[in-house]
């Protein structure tokens, strides 16, 4: 059961370092490349390190097509709480709960002399 639960982590954590990398290398392109893509009727625009989601104005001209943005923020945080998580499943132990057992153990090996007998 506990390596199950092992390779689960193992699994989240290189998948979410892999998303802080490609959000990493798309936060430092914004800064020379503003880029801006249409999905489903909405528009996701990334510039300047700000990802923006907008969905087209209700005043619309002949000529211009106005978005208004829905949804704004810096990628920045994002990336570093991914990278925060991304460390946490990858390097981290199992969480034990529980007393923890300060007492030396007895040796197994009857000819190893015991370090607690004088």
């Amino acid at each position: 059961m506990i390596r199950f639960f092992h390779r689960w982590r193992r699994s989240v954590g290189v998948c979410t370092l892999v998303l802080a990398c490609v959000l990493m290398a798309g936060w430092i392109r914004s800064y020379s490349h503003d880029r801006a893509c249409n999905l489903a009727g909405y528009r996701l625009a990334l510039s300047q390190g700000v990802l923006e989601l907008g969905s087209p104005s209700l005043y619309e001209d002949v000529d211009t097509f106005c978005y208004v943005v829905i949804l704004s923020f810096q990628l920045l945080p994002l990336i570093i709480l991914l990278t925060a998580v991304s460390t946490f499943f990858l390097v981290c132990g199992p969480i034990v709960l529980g007393p923890i057992d300060t007492a030396p153990k007895k040796s197994t090996n009857p000819a190893a002399p015991d370090p607690c007998q004088p």
